[in-house]
């Protein structure tokens, strides 16, 4: 069981692909209804049902899915890019609503995103700490942001040993080859 958060104007295309490759049982929340229609649907769903509904609508919906998590209805949640969602400030840091998004009680944890760090390496850190909640090899989001501040800044040499600096680090919480090299590989016990 678990809920799917994605950008808006593709929950029909989620919900489509995935009664198409799945027999999952779906529970689609349809973007633009009324505030006690969603939590009325989020009330009911089920702990072998998945949930699929709109960034914006999640964030509005954060205490009817706090319940639904709490009551073991909903066990894990995937966002489906989560960048969509962060600060468009400069700093990196995430949005106060991503970050509430974040806070809810899921069990397991998936991001869905080609460019976790658009901006800011903080950004790539903050999901992957999320993502990796149970094992927090990452340490102290300080430490990170101090050893990899000058990232963006120096010559081609320091560049490219942060940049493999990063990829060792966070390589474990990763999977695909978008943002490493082609032989990149994950171990199945950690994605």
């Amino acid at each position: 069981s678990g809920l799917s958060v994605v950008p808006r104007g593709h929950v029909k295309q989620w919900v489509e692909e995935a009664k198409k490759f799945t027999d999952l049982d779906i529970i689609e929340i349809p973007e633009g209804i009324n505030k006690d229609e969603r939590a009325k649907l989020i009330a009911g769903v089920k702990s072998n049902q998945v949930v699929i509904m709109s960034h914006k609508d999640a964030i509005v919906s954060y205490y009817p899915l706090e319940g639904a998590f709490l009551n073991g209805a909903l066990k894990g949640m995937t966002i489906d890019e989560p960048q969509e969602l962060a600060s468009r400030s400069i700093s990196g840091n995430m949005s106060a609503s991503i970050r509430k998004l974040m806070k809810l009680p899921s069990e397991n944890r998936v991001i869905a995103t080609a460019t976790p760090a658009r901006d800011n390496l903080i950004e790539a850190y903050d999901l992957v700490n999320w993502v990796s909640h149970h094992d927090k090899k990452l340490g102290p989001r300080k430490r990170f942001q101090r050893v990899y501040s000058g990232y963006g800044s120096g010559t081609n040499a320091q560049e490219s040993t942060l940049q493999q600096m990063i990829f060792k680090e966070i390589a474990p919480y990763i999977s695909g080859d978008r943002l490493t090299n082609p032989n990149f590989k994950v171990k199945q016990d950690v994605i």
